[in-house]
């Protein structure tokens, strides 16, 4: 992806033929990174367009028990049903990195609490 906060100028003639196309070939664990990443194709008021082409094994689908249970069972999964166990998968990944954070601060808190009554300065 691009730079943060860089917009990509489209060259002379690429407005006319459709603008920036961009093509994702797997998920992030964050449904807002893969946000952002479509939204590189039409800033500034640009044209533009966007695809996902995702495999059925994709790791993030393979995490996720009842995506695994759909591929065990078929050959081919339907795109509306894809979709759902992609978004599945991102919203236990979110999950999972929101509850480690917030163990990671209780620790973090705890530990404090138990320096500053062990009479030692940081």
């Amino acid at each position: 992806m691009a730079g943060r906060g860089t917009d990509i100028k489209l060259a002379a003639g690429v407005a006319e033929r459709g603008g920036l196309h961009v093509i994702c070939t797997e998920r992030h664990d964050s449904g807002r990174i893969d946000r952002q990443l479509f939204g590189r194709c039409g800033r500034q008021g640009d044209p533009g367009s966007c695809e996902a082409i995702l495999a059925a094994d994709d790791d993030s689908r393979r995490r996720t028990q009842a995506a695994s249970a759909w591929l065990a069972n078929m050959e081919r999964v339907p795109s509306r049903t894809g979709r759902l166990l992609y978004w599945l998968a991102q919203r236990r990944a979110e999950a999972a990195h929101s509850r480690a954070r917030r163990a990671l601060l209780q620790m973090d808190e705890s530990l404090g609490d138990m320096l500053a009554f062990s009479g030692r300065g940081e």
